[in-house]
């Protein structure tokens, strides 16, 4: 008997071209969707689980296919190492055996193509806690209940502030907008809007255990108006708050840095980072410590003297080199396979590693410690690495 391929994704005919719930897994609606882009995400993640070793392919499989976004995160970024690293011409070894009585194993052991060893360990950062998360979740829920609504005439309009600590009743805010929507003229409502902008818009106040929603109607245009199906959340707004990926990234750093003790080849860590503010900066950051401005104030007037690091990162802190088993860390910014291809990788060399990193994963763009200053250098992107 023939044996049956391992594949990530169910065999069966789809034909569900509705995008995305707000509270839809992400490996559920890539397995569900007959969306054209929902497929070439999935042949794309099929070809390179097909190239995983024989060995990894349960492990990996169960965790891109969990219930669990961060799974599907986590696990979708190993593959992604996995095909980068091979299409730089390296060899690949998944949690290899270490010395002694080692339990921890690192994600990879790479060997270059000329033959240089390092080890690859995968981790994802991201602004949410896990308290985030599950708030995040309940929230879903509550949109995706609101987008039930029969709503022909309007869209509705969110502010959201605060967060639920306790799920929050779907169908009782269904009834609160539905009851507010009833007898509204959008004509009138228009002609408000028109006139006065949102300041011609009525407001609804809902409260729920810490979550603050001000609801809006928003006219749809006339000839929109009448037909049913349509989802009616227009407009989200969540006002100010403060975000911060640099934490997210040192963190996650600080937490693979000293995880396997001292290794025989240099040590990289590869960071999918998910936050909102991603960029170079807040790596360096994370890594190097806040940028601080230095004034001298003996002027009449306060003039920029210089710039310089606080070196409070995860690589030094107080003039201190610290982590110092870590040779660089490798950072995607929001990598996932729908958009892995425009995004940006680079390499962070460690200036103070142990084991100095000096191989293949420096044809990508880098940050290289040179006399004391960081100096940049392009590199091969992820398109022309991939498709070249």
């Amino acid at each position: 008997m023939k044996e049956i391929e391992m594949t990530l994704f169910d065999d069966f005919e789809r034909t569900d071209t509705e995008s995305a719930k707000y509270g839809t897994k992400e490996f559920e609606y890539l397995n569900i969707s007959a969306r054209p882009e929902a497929k070439m995400c999935r042949d794309t993640l099929e070809d390179w689980f097909l190239s995983f070793p024989e060995g990894e392919k349960a492990e990996i499989k169960a965790r891109i296919s969990s219930n669990d976004d961060r799974q599907f995160q986590s696990a979708f970024f190993e593959l992604f190492l996995y095909r980068l690293l091979t299409r730089i011409g390296c060899t690949v070894e998944i949690h290899p055996k270490m010395e002694g009585e080692v339990l921890k194993r690192p994600d990879f052991l790479v060997t270059s193509s000329k033959g240089e060893k390092f080890y690859l360990e995968a981790t994802v950062a991201t602004d949410m806690s896990d308290k985030d998360v599950a708030s995040e979740a309940r929230k879903s829920v509550v949109y995706d209940s609101i987008n039930k609504l029969d709503s022909p005439n309007f869209f509705i309009g969110m502010r959201l502030s605060g967060a639920p600590q306790t799920s929050p009743p779907g169908k009782k805010i269904i009834k609160f907008l539905a009851d507010k929507l009833k007898g509204l003229d959008p004509d009138t409502i228009d002609a408000e809007y028109k006139e006065k902008g949102n300041d011609g818009l009525p407001e609804w106040e809902y409260h729920h255990d810490g979550w603050n929603i001000i609801f809006f109607p928003i006219p749809k245009k006339p000839e929109a108006r009448g037909k049913s199906g349509a989802r009616p959340i227009g407009l989200q707004s969540f006002g100010a708050h403060w975000i911060s990926s640099s934490s997210a990234i040192r963190n996650s750093i600080e937490k693979k840095s000293a995880r396997y003790g001292d290794l025989e080849y240099p040590y990289i860590i590869a960071i999918n980072a998910l936050g909102a503010s991603v960029d170079r900066e807040s790596v360096m950051e994370a890594t190097l410590g806040k940028e601080q401005v230095i004034l001298n104030v003996a002027g009449s007037e306060p003039a920029v003297e210089r710039v310089e690091r606080d070196w409070d990162g995860a690589w030094i802190l107080k003039q201190k080199p610290k982590n110092t088993r870590v040779s660089g860390v490798l950072v995607g910014k929001r990598l996932s396979p729908w958009s892995y291809l425009e995004r940006e990788l680079v390499l962070y060399l460690n200036p103070w590693a142990q084991k100095p990193y000096n191989s293949d994963l420096c044809s990508l763009p880098r940050f290289n410690p040179e006399e004391g200053v960081f100096k940049f250098y392009d590199g091969q992107s992820i398109k022309g690495l991939f498709e070249g």
